[in-house]
């Protein structure tokens, strides 16, 4: 269920709906939408939602164009449904920051990183699809449904993993095994170090994101551990060595005593903030046969970031790389 907080947090539903047409007739949307508002506040997300739905509209029947009106359900004309839900949801949430909650409906592989972004900025995922959903989709959600088990009103599918951070399957076993050796305490104030040195927010989710893709020497000092997720809250939750501060309802750790450092916010700036020098070398990283490779292999923001900084902006925290990467795609979508 979805914690007290989110009881009053704006919903936004965005559908995709060439990826996810609806088998029923025009008669059924208003019933549809309800169902959809039914299973959000069933999971506890009583916010006011609004469903905004993207389509080429030359492609879609009279009548059911007039089925979404009728149901108050914005349907917006594009050939490009992706790219624009990317950019019209970037731009919501400059006038709605965090704790708000956004739901993409379409199995699209191409959402996973910008949701993966704003997941790490403090935003809460929704992704609901048709079978088999991808499992980068479901990485970056809080919950998943089925496209039909929505439509009907139900509950989300059950995920294999209980966490909301953006680490898949694979990830999670990988960090699992890098826990073996020394105190974790130890270890866990060299993350924070690392974190603050690259101007990142000290988030949960970034402290693994940082055991996982940093320096391997780091990751053998830990110790294995069965549940690094268990592990990590009481190490962290050691008032003697950490204190907790609270960023929406996100919890922020730092070394007992110390200050919150500069942080670079994930989705934010300008591109003139950044020389164009920068500009180059990213895009001919990014060109490049390995650069284009890595990139498609990576898991999340905070790994494109990394290997971004090793191969071609070094002397750029991984907190700025973060927050250019968001801009260039941003820039893609506008142009």
């Amino acid at each position: 269920m979805a914690g007290e907080w989110l009881k009053k947090a704006p919903i936004s539903v965005w559908w995709d709906y060439k990826n996810c047409e609806i088998q029923e007739t025009h008669d059924d949307l208003d019933l549809i939408k309800g169902n959809i508002c039914c299973a959000l506040k069933n999971m506890g997300y009583g916010g006011i939602i609004s469903v905004n739905a993207y389509g080429d509209t030359t492609l879609i029947e009279t009548d059911i164009q007039e089925a979404f009106f009728k149901a108050r359900i914005i349907l917006t004309h594009t050939s490009k449904s992706k790219e624009k839900i990317i950019t019209d949801f970037t731009l919501w949430t400059k006038d709605n920051p965090q704790p708000c909650t956004i739901m993409v409906i379409s199995g699209d592989t191409d959402f996973a990183k910008p949701l993966h972004i704003l997941n790490l900025a403090g935003y809460h995922i929704l992704i609901a699809a048709r079978l088999p959903i991808p499992e980068i989709l479901c990485d970056a959600a809080k919950h998943v449904w089925s496209f039909d088990r929505l439509l009907n009103g139900g509950p989300p599918e059950p995920l294999r993993l209980s966490t909301s951070s953006a680490i898949s399957h694979a990830v999670e076993k990988k960090v699992r095994r890098s826990f073996k050796e020394g105190d974790p305490t130890r270890v866990i104030f060299e993350v924070l170090n690392v974190l603050k040195s690259e101007e990142i927010l000290p988030f949960q989710d970034n402290i693994i994101n940082c055991l996982n893709y940093g320096d391997l020497k780091q990751r053998e000092k830990i110790e294995r551990l069965e549940d690094i997720h268990l592990k990590l809250t009481e190490v962290l939750g050691n008032a003697q060595y950490f204190q907790v501060r609270f960023v929406g309802r996100k919890k922020l750790f730092t070394p007992k005593g110390e200050d919150l450092w500069n942080v670079i916010h994930p989705i934010g700036g300008h591109p003139v903030d950044y020389p164009k020098q920068i500009w180059n070398k990213l895009e001919l990283y990014l060109r490049s046969p390995d650069g284009c490779k890595k990139i498609q292999n990576s898991e999340c923001s905070y790994e494109i970031a990394t290997i971004i900084k090793k191969h071609c902006l070094l002397e750029i925290s991984v907190g700025k790389i973060i927050q250019i990467v968001d801009l260039a795609v941003r820039l893609i979508d506008i142009e």
